[in-house]
């Protein structure tokens, strides 16, 4: 048996691997060591880590209490403004408002208020994360944004290290002015005597009460056949009435007779009169009127009375009215500049011009086709020569006819028309709205009385009346009329009942059959039915709705009223031999020359319309509407003595906007 070779090799196997156990064990003390040290690094990485951790969040905990005592400040320099607006003492918007609401160890903490029209863009600001806060999206400013305030505090927090660390943020709140206005609705908390609206100079208040006020020496009043003033009237002196006509005097005390039989009552001492009596109210002479004037108003049935001090009118200052504020401490807005002649324009209000001044330095001429929503101001003559022409004084009412504004039937207007002198043509086509101030001269006068359109059509009925955007309206006729004759244009137009003997013509612009809707020229409001007729629209006529005050007041009548004294004669004998045979009741000489059917073989217009008493130059006052002389329309009520609590402004806050 061969044992030998086979014990070498066992014994050699066993022998190498008992030196081999050593060598095993000092390779696992090596892995051992190196899984320490991993160990180690990885505890010393998340030590690092947490330490990093813990000084972030020390950082981010310090910024966001710099950025809470940011927003803080901001939020107190807001309520501090609303609350100096409030005050009869804020200086107004021109003004910044700031202080440093806290000083610490880390810091200082202040606010910066500023006062910016709406809509304005705000300030990008560095919120305390770093980003740029979003603006807010502009919107579209009506004039009713003159009255409404960006209030921008911006509140910051700066670090006393040195490092020049700042954290800031804004708040951004929305006011509008809400004026207290005579003639509203006094709640539990409001004081019934206070009132922001700006005291009018001197007697201004007194003379816009009168749709006419003269000032002015000799003849301070020219009124002829064709014109008609509605409302009391204010004379210096005595006036010229009816007088154009070469007529004899016993032709003119005729003609002056009739009007007071024809449109004048007294009943138990109140006078009424109907339309279209040339001058319907009472008036009041400084210098006692002569004889002749005493028997004319006894004649035509006009009461009148002796003033015992002439009211004070204001003087003009045209940089009032070039450069504005709407309230006192508000915004500045510059007039508009107009050229020396108007023709084929709109002039409206705008962001700059919230109250749509309109200014002409010298005269002015005003062609066909205008529309002026605000006030014409000229340095000089304003002249109205064309058809079409619409200037109405801004009424604070939007494109549908709704208010800007609460109260808006309460807000002052400033006068429609403001000049040297103002004179209308006899051949223009005008209707103003508002007030007309002059220093000197208003003159013009009736035009020519017949329509656009030869027309027997005539209907009534009864009819509502709603504004629109200046110089519109809406009617709605009550009931079913059959309009298929009517057209738009200016072609018709329509008489609204006002009161119980007068109206006002508007001219009809479209027509809406099915749902009997008209459109009309002018501002009408009546929510309770009023009866209305519609016929075909004067040629030529200037209505003025608004008080009239200058210095004398001429106005020429119709001229066709001017005949030859040896015509006027000849038609007076022959009424005479007409109501010698009148059998039904006495025919007066006015009624007998408003027949057409009585000229036969005359030229026209007499042989259309004979001699018509109805106006075609108008002017009455508007109670219901208060005029300032100038801007600004609104100040802080200041009372004197008590009710301190009542002072200043008050705002109505639209928003509240915090920016981070």
């Amino acid at each position: 048996m061969h044992t030998a070779p086979d014990s070498k090799c066992g014994l050699a196997g066993r022998f190498s691997d008992a030196h081999a156990v050593p060598w095993r064990r000092a390779n696992r003390r090596g892995i051992s060591m190196m899984l320490v040290m991993t160990s180690l690094s990885a505890t010393l990485v998340l030590t690092y880590a947490f330490v990093q951790t813990q000084t972030i969040s020390t950082s981010v905990n310090q910024n966001t209490q710099s950025g809470v005592l940011a927003l803080q400040a901001a939020q107190s320099g807001a309520t501090a403004a609303l609350q100096a607006m409030q005050s009869p003492a804020w200086p107004g918007v021109t003004s910044t408002l700031s202080s440093v609401v806290q000083v610490d160890n880390s810091g200082v903490t202040s606010y910066l208020v500023q006062f910016q029209p709406y809509p304005a863009p705000v300030a990008s600001v560095q919120s305390a994360n770093g980003a740029v806060p979003v603006q807010p999206a502009v919107q579209t400013a009506g004039p009713d944004a003159a009255l409404t305030v960006n209030v921008l505090s911006t509140g910051t927090w700066a670090s006393k290290s040195g490092n020049g660390q700042t954290v800031s943020h804004q708040v951004l709140v929305r006011a509008q002015l809400q004026p207290r206005l005579p003639g509203r609705t006094v709640t539990a908390a409001d004081n019934a005597a206070a009132a922001d609206t700006t005291t009018n100079p001197v007697d201004f208040d007194t003379i816009q009460s009168y749709a006419v006020f003269a000032s002015g020496g000799h003849n301070t009043l020219t009124l002829d056949p064709g014109d008609r003033i509605e409302g009391n009237v204010w004379l210096r002196v005595s006036d010229r009435f009816f007088q154009s006509p070469g007529w004899s005097s016993n032709i003119r005390g005729q003609v002056l007779q009739d009007l007071g039989t024809r449109f004048v009552t007294t009943t138990n001492g109140q006078t009424a009169f109907q339309y279209p009596h040339p001058l319907s109210g009472v008036v009041t002479y400084l210098e006692t009127p002569n004889s002749r004037t005493r028997s004319d108003m006894a004649l035509a049935g006009i009461p009148w009375s002796q003033g015992s001090s002439q009211p004070v009118t204001p003087q003009l200052t045209w940089s009032s009215l070039s450069q504005y504020q709407l309230f006192a401490g508000g915004f500045t807005y510059s007039a508009q500049p107009v050229s020396s002649t108007l023709q084929n324009v709109v002039l409206r209000p705008g962001p700059q011009n919230p109250l749509g001044v309109f200014l002409a330095n010298g005269p002015v001429s005003i062609q066909s086709n205008v529309t002026i929503q605000g006030t014409l101001v000229s340095t000089d003559t304003i002249s109205v020569y064309g058809s079409n022409v619409q200037i109405t004084s801004f009424n604070w009412l939007n494109s549908q006819g709704q208010p800007l504004v609460p109260n808006a039937t309460l807000f002052p207007r400033l006068p429609a028309l403001i000049a040297e002198n103002v004179t209308f043509d006899d051949g223009a086509a005008a209707i103003v709205e508002g007030a007309i101030v002059a220093q000197g001269a208003v003159s013009g006068g009736g035009g020519r009385y017949q329509y656009v359109v030869d027309s027997n059509v005539s209907l009534a009925g009864a009819a509502t009346s709603s504004p629109l955007e200046q110089p519109y309206s809406t009617v709605q006729l009550q009931g079913a009329v059959n309009l298929s004759a009517i057209s738009g244009g200016g072609v018709f137009a329509i008489w609204l009942q006002r009161g119980t003997g007068s109206g006002d013509w508007f001219p009809i612009m479209s027509v809406n059959p099915e749902s009997q809707q008209l459109t009309v020229l002018g501002e009408t409001t009546n929510t309770a039915a009023v009866n209305f007729i519609i016929k075909g629209c004067r040629r030529q006529y200037t209505d003025i709705r608004g008080p009239v005050l200058g210095s004398t007041i001429q106005l020429s009548g119709n001229n066709d009223w001017n005949l030859w004294g040896l015509w006027w004669t000849e038609l007076y004998q022959t009424w005479q031999w007409a109501a010698q045979g009148q059998s039904s009741g006495p025919l007066l000489f006015t009624q007998w020359l408003g027949n057409p059917n009585n000229f036969y073989g005359w030229d026209y217009p007499y042989s259309q319309y004979g001699f018509s008493l109805e106006p075609t130059f108008s002017t009455r006052s508007n109670p219901n509407i208060h005029y300032s002389w100038s801007p600004p329309l609104f100040q802080p009520y200041a009372p004197v003595g008590g009710a301190q609590t009542s002072a200043g402004y008050r705002w109505n806050v639209l928003s509240w906007q915090e920016i981070d």
